[in-house]
């Protein structure tokens, strides 16, 4: 192992941008998903022509929607549209799709991973990407109220599901509609870590095209750094001949790439409390992301607090400035605080009664102003399908003469939005251990 350390060394070199990208999309169709359905479908080709544009790559899009099985939904469980390099075809297959149902809170997203790893035709060159938008669990987890508590009725697991998807090579992200999905942020992170992924919380769906579009981008830049990467850990393999230890490596690989000048893009976000940083791994779903099956991880879940019980190891121990290796999971009452933090609007309501008759005033000016944001988004997005810039200006100045700078400013809160890239920093130690957790796992490699 100390050879192994002295030894790496590194080429930092930064090939060419990937020619291809495959980019599934996986989301949760039931009622509750109704507006960030809506502005999936009101950006689509944006974000298409965005990622093609910028990035100059042959783009693939496939979709796959998902509800519940009967008699929970009597609808469909899954809908798969394969890839496609037809963009006008991808926007039919989104502005087909309605939210409706759903049944009990679980829903089936086993069958759906299960489609993406057997169903979609991935290109094998290509950099692969799925997108995971939900607000509910699977079933399975051990949630209250479950119709089918032991697992989906289909028979896959999504855990197996995640593991299968990293061995071929495809990297999945989960886009958590939170605060509904708050409770399984842990379990939705372990998935996406899983396969060298990460979880991207979203309270608000006008930024769902900006995390879709960020992250593909930060991606393509990861895969561009993955072949020196790659060849380290198969080094550290074959010296160990067992277990390659993922945090060591990661320590190793972090310092000599920072020392070569290594960049990459990195997507980040306004919170609440000043940070910009996505939510790191927390060590309950990074010992979660080490279970092999669903029923393994419901062992461990409470049923009624959501959280993992029993104390654990951490794999990334001082790594990412914890003291100790030592971490225990958190409690019940961190996730209560978590939920309580998304039911600020309990807060809001106080601010505005204490400024009395000021605050009534901008509140009753705000609902037109949303009636008007959203008529703006329709006759938008059919200019778009028309491709006539004309029929925009014509329809959607006259809903909006009387109140122009209104609309303008509702446009402008939609751009700037709570996510941005950074282009060309420094590889961040969180991105370099996601590269080894890549390598590790599409070589089906057992780490300590």
């Amino acid at each position: 192992m100390t050879n192994a350390s002295s030894s790496t060394t590194i080429d930092v070199v930064t090939s060419d941008m990937p020619t291809e990208l495959d980019l599934a999309f996986i989301i949760d169709a039931t009622s509750s998903m109704g507006s960030y359905i809506s502005s999936a479908k009101e950006n689509m080709r944006k974000i298409i022509q965005d990622i093609i544009i910028s990035e100059r790559c042959l783009l693939n899009v496939a979709l796959i929607l998902y509800r519940d099985h009967p008699p929970q939904d009597h609808t469909f469980v899954i809908k798969v549209n394969d890839f496609t390099d037809d963009a006008e075809k991808v926007k039919k297959h989104i502005d087909a799709a309605v939210a409706q149902g759903g049944g009990d809170f679980p829903e089936a997203i086993a069958p759906a991973l299960h489609a993406a790893v057997h169903t979609l035709s991935w290109r094998k060159n290509a950099v692969k990407i799925a997108l995971l938008i939900a607000d509910a669990p699977p079933h399975g987890l051990g949630i209250i109220g479950d119709s089918w508590p032991n697992g989906d009725p289909s028979g896959h697991d999504p855990v197996e599901c995640a593991a299968l998807l990293a061995e071929r090579s495809v990297t999945l992200y989960t886009i958590g509609c939170e605060p509904t999905a708050t409770p399984y942020r842990d379990f939705f992170m372990a998935l996406s870590f899983k396969t060298g992924g990460q979880y991207i919380p979203l309270a608000n769906c006008s930024n769902l095209a900006s995390v879709i579009v960020g992250s593909a981008k930060e991606e393509i830049s990861l895969e561009r750094l993955i072949a020196q990467v790659h060849e380290e850990v198969m080094r550290e393999a074959a010296l160990r001949g067992g277990p390659v230890d993922e945090t060591e490596l990661t320590r190793r690989i972090h310092e000599v790439m920072q020392d070569g000048g290594a960049k990459a893009r990195r997507l980040k976000m306004n919170n609440q409390d000043g940070t910009t940083s996505i939510p790191a791994l927390t060590p309950a779903a990074e010992y979660l992301s080490t279970l092999r099956t669903l029923k393994e991880v419901r062992e461990k879940w409470a049923d009624n607090t959501k959280t993992i019980a029993t104390p654990i190891t951490s794999i990334f121990g001082g790594l990412f400035g914890c003291g100790t290796t030592v971490a225990t999971v958190p409690s019940a009452p961190i996730i209560k605080k978590r939920s309580t933090r998304t039911r600020t609007p309990v807060i809001k309501k106080t601010s505005v009664k204490r400024k009395a008759t000021p605050e009534v005033k901008p509140i009753i000016k705000k609902k037109p102003r949303r009636e008007l944001a959203r008529g703006s988004r329709r006759s938008a997005r059919l200019a778009c399908n028309k491709e006539q810039d004309e029929e925009e200006t014509t329809d959607d100045e006259t809903t909006s003469s009387s109140a122009p700078s209104t609309v303008t400013s509702m446009k402008i809160k939609t751009e700037i939005s709570n996510i941005n890239l950074k282009d060309d920093e420094l590889l961040d130690i969180s991105q370099t251990r996601r590269l080894v957790r890549k390598c590790v796992a599409r070589n089906k490699l057992e780490s300590t």
